[in-house]
């Protein structure tokens, strides 16, 4: 059997709760109450099902990436930044590329595009990358580019509800 993974103790279950209460972003609500569940003493089986989640994805989030969507829960952003590296070092994986994305000032053009387009590199239909890369190219003025983006993927993926709206709405600014 495989030894038991320690969760951060820095962090009360009660703090993570009021972080998710803070937050706006659905997914790290749900990992902030799954490891709030886990201090609690819950175990991870549980977490995962109050997640909605695979168990091995709650045993991801303990050792690799709750601990930097807690530091930028706090604003604690080097932090966070380390978190995501070692993270990355670990195990690249799309949503942490793009997570750190997210993350990064808005400033930060350069990195922001790199972690989008290592998260397409790794997922090359990531939708929520997809969008993000269209959005930045919004952001810095290149709407054509932005149109483009998400025309290409529409056409791998017509249906995708995320990619019909993103389109629609990088078209209504357009003019």
């Amino acid at each position: 059997m495989a030894a038991a993974i320690g969760v951060r103790s820095d962090y009360t279950s009660a703090d993570l709760r009021q972080f998710a209460r803070r937050s706006d972003d659905a997914d790290q609500v749900r990992r902030l109450l799954a490891v709030a569940l886990i201090l609690d003493g819950g175990s991870r089986s549980e977490a995962a099902k109050v997640a909605g989640v695979a168990l091995q994805i709650v045993r991801d989030w303990v050792l690799r990436f709750a601990a930097a969507n807690i530091y930028s829960a706090f604003h604690k952003n080097a932090e966070a930044m380390r978190a995501y590296d070692k993270a990355i070092a670990l195990k690249p994986e799309a949503y942490i590329y793009l997570n750190r994305s997210l993350r990064r000032p808005k400033s930060d053009l350069a990195g922001r595009r790199r972690d989008i387009d290592a998260a397409l590199k790794l997922e090359p239909n990531y939708t929520e990358a997809i969008s993000q890369k269209a959005d930045l190219q919004a952001e810095n003025g290149d709407l054509t580019g932005a149109i483009s983006t998400y025309s290409a993927a529409l056409q791998k993926s017509p249906d995708d509800l995320a990619l019909l709206l993103g389109h629609r709405d990088r078209l209504c600014s357009f003019g």
